[in-house]
């Protein structure tokens, strides 16, 4: 073999032939193939980030109902039909006096209906939509009775030490509107009332579960957003004993709910661009 052969010349025909690049043909043809592929894979990507915005509105949605049934059930649970704790019934709002806190009396005015809490759980508040239940162990009856007035200082009224234990420094005190409070004193459970509505309302242009005090003149915001009233966002029906309906609040039985509830934000589908909706109706049985 001669020396050319083992070693060839680097502008010789077949080193040109061994390094030659892609053509302009193969070229274009990787390009295309690789745009169709993007092309593919971008699709996908997009389809599956629509169905997971659309699955967590729907999630949304249905979040928004098992959280307004769950709350509006527990309020209503606890409200008595004789005892008149529904105030008021409408189509789109219901009033209740809504537990607000419970304490025990651990002190006694000798002349007036005050008392000294100790260790209460909840708040007590002497506004005109607020009132106790106190209960008296001589005749074994709960007694209703307004609040009068709150102190969160017990020594500006000179009920620094619970009487039970001596030892024990009450949390607050309250006075009671004059009224039958025989047998309440010391050892006396007491719980604390508020006359609150729980209703639909308008919102930044959308429909939400609300709550307010009688006295307040705006709802606070709990969860939403809801279908609108025409839509049927949150419907009461209330029935008696006989499963009639009725407007007697002191002979409401039962309450039946329908709560309507919609995306926070609109999704894509095959039909356009609109919000998830979830619904659910039931009752909750009230105590008489």
């Amino acid at each position: 073999m001669s020396r050319s052969d083992r070693c060839p010349l680097v502008g010789s025909p077949r080193v040109l032939r061994s390094t030659r690049g892609f053509t302009l043909a193969e070229i274009m043809v990787a390009l295309v193939l690789g745009m169709i592929v993007m092309t593919a894979v971008l699709g996908v990507m997009i389809s599956q980030l629509r169905r997971y915005d659309l699955q967590q509105q729907t999630v949304d949605a249905s979040e928004t109902v098992r959280g307004a049934a769950a709350f509006l059930g527990d309020q209503l649970r606890a409200a008595s039909a004789s005892r008149g704790d529904l105030t008021g019934l409408g189509p789109f709002a219901v009033t209740v006096r809504a537990i607000q806190g419970n304490a025990v009396a651990c002190a006694k005015d000798n002349t007036l209906p005050r008392y000294a809490l100790d260790m209460p759980a909840g708040t007590f508040q002497g506004t005109v939509d607020d009132s106790v239940l106190a209960y008296s162990p001589a005749s074994g009856t709960w007694k209703s009775l307004k609040v009068a007035a709150v102190w969160t200082n017990p020594s500006a009224v000179g009920m620094a030490t619970c009487a039970a234990p001596s030892t024990a420094t009450p949390d607050l005190v309250i006075e009671l509107v004059p009224g039958d409070t025989a047998g309440i004193g010391i050892g006396s459970d007491m719980l604390a009332f508020r006359r609150t509505q729980y209703g639909i309302f308008q919102q930044g242009g959308r429909w939400w579960l609300g709550r307010r005090h009688m006295s307040a003149q705006s709802y606070d915001r709990l969860t939403g957003p809801l279908m609108p009233p025409a839509d049927s966002g949150l419907v009461f029906h209330y029935f008696n004993a006989a499963g009639a309906e009725t407007t007697d609040s002191t002979q409401v039985a039962r309450v039946g709910i329908a709560i309507r509830a919609q995306s926070f934000r609109r999704v894509r589908t095959g039909a356009g661009v609109a919000e998830r909706h979830d619904s659910t109706a039931f009752a909750v049985s009230i105590r008489n």
